[in-house]
């Protein structure tokens, strides 16, 4: 009997193990599906052998590792589909894990070293961090297993980086780079340089960052010797966040684009600009834009460079760069040919940069700021509101016959702005003592009657 039984074993196991590696390419739900039927039929048998049959302890294992498999796929799928909590795969887990401590007495030190990574990974997947930890570092005493010690140290840095004891996380990082067996050099390197980052060692993480990408060898998250595009572009825009919190200089910004694969050259740069100017980087800032906008080949990319030059140059206040890069900005509007809902954040920008220049200036109105109006009303005519503002900007500067002229082009419009727009014309009549405006004045007046019963208000 014991001999049918282990011969039903290896037929059954090796045809459905087939299976599964037939389908699992194909369709993941019918690998699964094929996954199942293997563990019900190896647990008949498994439930049927005795202790002492040599062929439980191999069955046991395989059965281990298709309720960790299956509980993985069941645990992924249920986060794809969107939970919370998210409960999928636990019993699996669970099995499997009373089935590798059901066998643990028997196995050698390299099932062993096979072995208790996986349990530590199951214990994490169950919120079980303590077994997890003590799983790990029964492992690191086996100096017959190398590679599961280098397992066991990545697995254990993980652990203390998630819990923020970076220190900690640290030294086993140092293991995983130390350790000739390690297939994870890639993340271990990675990893370490955000410990210092958040040890406050900012330039070491740099120079980390920065021989990662010197490194084709440290470009890999696995143990694979083909470099990780993915990986890679991950690298250097960390390398961009750690830079970002120095005082950077041109060559930094420079080293940026060098190091970073052409893919993201650009947006890394982009990234390192707005980083900047949101740290309050200012000139930093100006200068990484404007690297920025020379290696551009979009208008609209292009565009947006020049909206955060202006803005910044403004802040700065440079009055004569802005208006230089913001002249600019509505030089390349024309050639864009703007439409669509990104288009209209790009005007609402412009838009903002003079509105905002308006507000710092609002008691003692400039020249510039006039200019700024004349500027975005050349591109964009139909802006009422900014017409009106524009008036009122040349009034102030006593230029009565510009502000009486954009006055009396936003009167035309019927809408709400119509009423400010004519008392904004009364108001520069009296205010010019000018008699050819007055004359204009009363030659409006006449053609609207309306405005006749706002004069004696």
């Amino acid at each position: 009997m014991r001999a049918q039984l282990s011969f039903l074993f290896k037929f059954s196991g090796v045809i459905l193990v087939l299976i599964l590696g037939l389908v699992a390419q194909a369709n993941p739900e019918l690998e699964n599906q094929t996954r199942s039927a293997l563990i019900a039929k190896l647990t008949q048998v498994q439930l049927t052998l005795s202790a002492q049959d040599k062929t439980k302890l191999p069955l046991t294992l395989r059965l281990a590792d298709l309720h960790a498999e299956r509980g993985r796929y069941l645990a992924n799928h249920e986060l794809e589909s969107g939970c919370s909590p998210c409960t999928a795969g636990v019993q699996d887990r669970k099995k499997a894990l009373s089935l590798y401590k059901e066998v643990l007495p028997q196995l050698s030190a390299d099932q062993l070293g096979k072995v208790l990574p996986q349990m530590g990974h199951l214990y994490q997947m169950l919120g079980e961090e303590a077994q997890a930890i003590e799983a790990y570092r029964k492992v690191l005493g086996m100096t017959s297993a190398p590679e599961a010690q280098a397992e066991a140290q990545l697995s254990l840095a993980e652990v203390y980086f998630k819990k923020r004891d970076f220190s900690l996380a640290e030294s086993y990082y140092d293991q995983v780079l130390k350790n000739p067996k390690s297939n994870s050099l890639g993340l271990a390197h990675y990893r370490k340089a955000w410990t210092q980052f958040h040890q406050g060692k900012v330039a070491t993480a740099i120079e980390l960052m920065v021989k990662q990408l010197k490194t084709p060898g440290l470009l890999t998250r696995g143990g694979s010797t083909v470099q990780d595009l993915q990986f890679t572009e991950e690298v250097s825009r960390d390398l961009v966040t750690f830079l970002a919190k120095t005082s950077v200089r041109s060559q930094d910004i420079q080293l940026v684009w060098d190091l970073s694969p052409a893919s993201v050259q650009i947006s890394n740069s982009v990234y390192l600009a707005s980083e900047l100017e949101r740290l309050g980087q200012t000139q930093a800032s100006v200068v990484a834009w404007e690297f920025v906008y020379e290696r551009q080949t979009q208008p609209s990319d292009r565009l947006e460079s020049m909206i955060h030059l202006s803005q910044l140059e403004q802040n700065l206040k440079n009055q004569s760069k802005a208006i230089e890069y913001f002249q600019k900005s509505l030089e390349l509007w024309g050639l864009l040919k703007c439409e669509g809902p990104s288009c209209a954040e790009l005007k609402a920008r412009l838009k903002n940069f003079v509105i905002d220049w308006h507000s710092a200036e609002k008691k003692n109105p400039t020249a510039g700021l006039l200019q700024a109006y004349v500027s975005f009303l050349t591109v964009f005519p139909d802006d009422v509101q900014m017409r009106i503002w524009k008036a009122q900007v040349a009034s102030e500067l006593q230029d009565y016959k510009l502000a009486y002229a954009e006055f009396q082009q936003a009167s035309q419009t019927m809408g709400p702005l119509r009423e400010p727009a004519l008392l904004g014309l009364l108001e520069v009549a009296e205010k010019s003592k000018d008699d050819y405006i007055k004359a204009l004045n009363a030659a409006s007046l006449k053609s609207q009657a309306d405005v006749l019963t706002l004069a004696a208000k």
